[in-house]
């Protein structure tokens, strides 16, 4: 019979005295484990320690564990808005690829902060392959809207997608500010003012109003002294309804 290596019957003679360290430190570029008989390379991943002693030795045994990147389950493509010929919002967007998706939520708003559910989609099924969806909005905000995507997976974790606009215009909504950039004053121009009830409102960028006033001539000077430097939102309302809106700076 032919005699077993010496590391062999040593490692017969040996006894665990020490448990793996499981879900370590992230080793982003790899390493080396160095002993006094030798060195052991491993690569990106978590390394499980695993300690042997007996007879006077110790043995460390490095075990790489995989760790998990974390990705999207939906590959979005594109996300399009547009006015349909009959004054209607048409949605379309497309995906590359799909896992674990379980449905597209569209999202409407009137100053593109708050949003309100439009619709609800189920996903069309985990593929591989370019997936089409579509949606028509056969009851849009008269003026400006903003649109967005909201993925959910079937994890309960959502997404957002960048935000789209349309513009319905109307003969009511015949509306312009002007000047944009502003030092001070906004002229806010509307056809046939006096024959409804329309009001402006400027908000800040969290959605915060800060001016409001009431529309009673074709052209309203709205003074923006009393506002601080940066991005403000200005809604035009008629009878509580946004119709139009504009994004301005106040220099």
């Amino acid at each position: 019979m032919k005699h077993l290596p010496l590391f062999i019957l040593s490692l017969l003679s040996l006894t665990i005295t020490d448990l793996c360290f499981s879900q370590s430190t992230v080793n982003t570029a790899g390493g080396q484990i160095t002993g006094s008989t030798g060195d052991i390379s491993y690569s990106v991943g978590q390394i499980c320690n695993i300690v042997y002693s007996g007879g006077g030795t110790i043995i460390l045994e490095g075990v790489q564990q995989p760790y998990n990147s974390a990705s999207l389950p939906v590959s979005l493509l594109q996300f399009n808005a547009k006015v349909t010929t009959n004054k209607l919002a048409e949605l379309t967007w497309t995906t590359l690829s799909e896992y674990d998706n379980a449905s597209f939520t569209v999202e409407r708003s009137n100053d593109g902060i708050n949003f309100k559910t439009v619709t609800v989609q189920p996903s069309l099924g985990s593929s591989k392959t370019p997936q089409q969806y579509s949606f028509i909005d056969d009851a849009p905000l008269i003026g400006t809207a903003y649109y967005r995507l909201k993925q959910t997976d079937t994890f309960g974790n959502i997404t957002f997608s960048t935000i789209n606009k349309v513009t319905i215009e109307t003969a009511e909504t015949n509306i312009n500010v002007y000047p944009i950039p502003t030092n001070s004053i906004l002229n806010l121009k509307i056809n046939n003012a006096t024959n409804e009830s329309y009001t402006y409102t400027i908000f800040s960028t969290n959605g915060l109003s800060l001016l409001q006033e009431k529309i009673t001539t074709n052209l309203t000077i709205v003074n923006t002294s009393s506002l601080t430097k940066g991005a403000y939102l200005l809604t035009v309302s008629r009878k509580n309804t946004v119709i139009k809106s504009f994004k301005f700076i106040k220099n």
